[in-house]
């Protein structure tokens, strides 16, 4: 019996062993212990710039004004949450932004040449984003000539698969006062925000008057 209880009583000696002390330490060799009222402050990491200041000027929708900053709901690059969208998101003073020129277009859902410049969209704007323009398609009205809402767009969107910021203004704050007919485009200088063209309606051929030159000024 003992010479089976030996081994196990060594084993559970040998697992139970205290662990030495680490050697003390001189304190005169420790490091000096710091005073934390001579830290120095913590600083707050870098926040982003504000935003530039829209521009002042005359604004108005017709040529030379600078296009009102109106805020309207819809989708960016005709994707993602419904949200909003401002004319100040397209305002690059100093190119940083890499915009290059902003068409607006103004439409409704029960305009034909409505539908046949939405039609090609897709295939003519990818080329224009590529040199740093930006363009906005508004629906104002409904195929019933209402205000156009969110639906509108969903509808638009499913019809059309625009990859360009879409969205709704029922008010029509977009429209030149007066105006009545769809649709109704503007050609935009994003270092000012003035409008350089105002076209009553869109070309055949789909290019787009004014648009090249502001573009190509801007350097895209």
């Amino acid at each position: 019996m003992r010479l089976v209880l030996a081994p196990f009583l060594s084993l559970l000696v040998a697992c139970a062993a205290p662990v030495a002390d680490p050697p003390a330490t001189d304190p005169a060799t420790d490091p000096p212990a710091t005073d934390p009222s001579t830290d120095p402050p913590a600083t707050d990491p870098p926040s982003d710039p504000p935003p530039p200041a829209y521009p002042d000027g005359a604004a108005g929708t017709k040529q030379g004004l600078v296009f009102p900053d109106v805020e309207i709901e819809g989708y960016r690059e005709g994707t993602g949450e419904w949200t909003k969208l401002a004319m100040r998101d397209y305002y690059d003073p100093d190119g940083k932004k890499g915009i290059t020129g902003v068409y607006v277009i103004v439409a409704a859902e029960w305009c034909g040449v409505c539908q046949q410049e939405a039609a090609r969209l897709p295939k003519e704007y990818p080329a224009w984003r590529a040199r740093g323009a930006r363009f906005l398609q508004v629906l104002g009205q409904d195929s019933g000539g209402k205000p156009a809402y969110k639906a509108v767009v969903d509808r638009w969107q499913t019809r059309f698969h625009l990859g360009l910021d879409v969205g709704a203004d029922p008010k029509l704050d977009f429209m030149p006062k007066g105006a009545t007919g769809f649709p109704t485009c503007f050609v935009i200088d994003p270092r000012t925000m003035k409008i350089v063209r105002v076209l009553p309606g869109v070309t055949s051929d789909g290019s787009i008057p004014g648009l090249e030159q502001v573009v190509t000024r801007n350097g895209g």
